[in-house]
């Protein structure tokens, strides 16, 4: 086979068609042209292809594979190709396609300590833990694997703080895992402390991580835990480095209803690169009209889906903003408003407007004046 290869390197795919007579090459089991196939460069699958017809059918997969990996992700043609390989061959189509991973949360007392300066807090140890670097080192190979969920659960408050496998930053949870990963992140769901409650700490994205959101599509991110320290800076980077995300969904549960939400302001000042933005949801937040409009303003053409569940408004009202998404969201097919608020904490209206298709103008005049008689 190398004989036969070294020959006809020289030789452009081009140059003429594949022969019908089969070879030798052509009685191998796919399996084994597969493992063949994970050590040749592009150049080799160019030879191979001219040896017959069979044999060309079963290398064009291995030289699109190759020809894409450097424009697309930034790997070599060989790593590409050993992905291609895992994700198609049978053996390896079960691998799972999410992952959840669980993060021990240093606990409250702890946070304290270490928001206050009496408590030294090392942002690299989750990654440098057996368990972490496992871990990476699993997601290399699972190359079906595109849905990540990182969530902070509660560590024991009565223990003595021990920081070593514990983190205090959803920062460095994702650099545990995806540092110079070469996963493909499409979907991603992060809970709790994503951002900052107090002014003090100090925490930021790792650098690696810049590529980690080339390919992301859906960000979910819950805000679920009251007493929250990091000063976070993961939904500002996210945002700045994912031109293909087309859902959003903020979720803050834990708010102060009588401040702005952070999380939602967060979002609305991030420099976000996207354009491509289909649907945004928001919930349990408390919003600034203006911050709002941004959003509608900047999304209206391509948003399809606008869910608004129990978000109040703290300044202007649901008429103004109902209007403006009549105005400027042109393309929408679903829209929820649930349990709209206004600035008037006295006033609770239990309204709740769903409309999709051709009923969607129709449903949001009736949302409209059902915002005027509520007041809101």
């Amino acid at each position: 086979m190398g004989n036969c290869i070294s020959l006809r390197r020289r030789r452009s795919p081009q140059a003429e068609q594949p022969p019908q007579t089969p070879g030798h090459l052509d009685r191998l089991p796919p399996e084994v042209f597969n493992n063949i196939a994970r050590y040749l460069d592009r150049t080799d699958y160019h030879s191979l292809y001219c040896c017959s017809e069979k044999m060309a059918e079963l290398v064009k997969p291995w030289i699109r594979a190759s020809l894409s990996a450097r424009q697309h992700i930034g790997q070599t043609s060989s790593e590409n190709e050993y992905m291609h390989m895992l994700a198609t061959n049978p053996d390896t189509a079960y691998l799972p396609t999410s992952l959840h991973v669980m993060v021990p949360y240093v606990g409250d007392n702890a946070a304290h300590r270490v928001s206050e300066g009496r408590l030294s807090y090392d942002p690299e140890a989750l990654h440098r833990t057996p368990q972490m670097g496992a871990l990476r080192q699993d997601l290399k190979d699972l190359v079906n694997c595109k849905e990540l969920r990182f969530t902070f659960v509660r560590a024991d408050q009565r223990a003595d703080p021990k920081l070593n496998n514990k983190a205090l930053y959803i920062e460095d949870a994702l650099y545990a895992v995806l540092a110079d990963s070469t996963a493909q992140v499409e979907k991603l769901t992060l809970d709790s402390r994503v951002v900052k409650s107090w002014e003090c700490g100090k925490s930021s994205m790792h650098k690696s991580l810049d590529k980690a959101w080339t390919h992301l599509k859906s960000l979910k991110v819950t805000e679920a835990l009251s007493s929250d320290f990091s000063k976070g800076t993961a939904l500002s980077h996210i945002l700045q480095h994912a031109p293909e995300l087309r859902s959003l969904s903020l979720n803050s549960l834990a708010d102060d209803p009588k401040q702005r939400s952070k999380i939602f302001n967060l979002a609305s000042s991030a420099s976000i690169k996207t354009n491509k933005l289909e649907r945004l949801v928001l919930a349990y937040l408390t919003v600034e009209l203006e911050d709002l409009l941004m959003w509608l303003t900047r999304f209206g053409s391509t948003l399809r889906t606008l869910e608004l569940r129990s978000v109040r408004l703290a300044h202007g009202s649901w008429v103004d903003a109902i209007q403006n998404i009549q105005d400027k969201c042109t393309d929408l097919q679903k829209v929820i408003v649930q349990h709209p608020q206004g600035s008037d904490r006295s006033r609770e209206p239990l309204i709740d407007a769903r409309c999709s298709g051709p009923e969607i103008r129709s449903g949001l005049e009736r949302l409209k004046r059902r915002a005027v008689k509520a007041g809101i």
